[in-house]
């Protein structure tokens, strides 16, 4: 969980009838790390791989219109998915989609901001006030901003580039 996906950085712009291609990375991190958080006990991989594919589509469709390259924050609490006092609809459809029972407790409390070229969450301890926060997925530029969010995570956590059969696909995007 302590990863960080490092993406490529975009060669050109994202224009808005461009936005589904343009997140494709930061959508299939984000469904990946809370696919891979769940407490698998009883369930089939099966299930995991319908969770996680309808929770990139539904972070697609809600970022949609809130996706802005140019100022990452503007938007960022809109496109935030939430495991704490409540489930997020997004963990929660994409949950009953699969047959996934109780998905409040099979997933860690936390808050995940899934923004243009970085995802990153704050993550909470049971019984505990104290929170973890940490990077998911980073572009190169945006990874130098993390260091300015939290210094003591990326120096200390290994990246890797993105695999992209672990994001959704290979090859060349669609073009828009």
């Amino acid at each position: 969980l302590g990863d960080v996906i490092s993406g490529t950085r975009r060669k050109r712009p994202c224009h808005p009838g461009e936005q589904l291609r343009c997140m494709r990375e930061e959508t299939a991190a984000a469904a990946k790390w809370w696919a891979d958080c769940i407490f698998k006990n009883g369930l089939q991989e099966r299930q995991i791989a319908i969770f996680r594919r309808d929770v990139e589509q539904s972070l697609k469709d809600r970022c949609q219109g809130h996706w802005h390259e140019d100022n990452q924050q503007q938007g960022s609490a809109y496109r935030s998915v939430v495991n704490d006092a409540r489930v997020d609809p997004v963990l929660e459809n994409a949950a009953i989609n699969a047959g996934i029972p109780d998905i409040e407790h099979r997933l860690p409390r936390a808050v995940m901001w899934v923004n243009p070229g970085e995802v990153k969450f704050t993550q909470f301890a049971v019984g505990d006030l104290s929170e973890q926060k940490s990077i998911v997925y980073s572009t190169e530029k945006a990874t130098a901003s993390a260091k300015e969010w939290d210094p003591s995570f990326v120096e200390t956590h290994k990246a890797f580039v993105v695999d992209q059969s672990e994001v959704g696909g290979g090859g060349t995007p669609p073009a828009g």
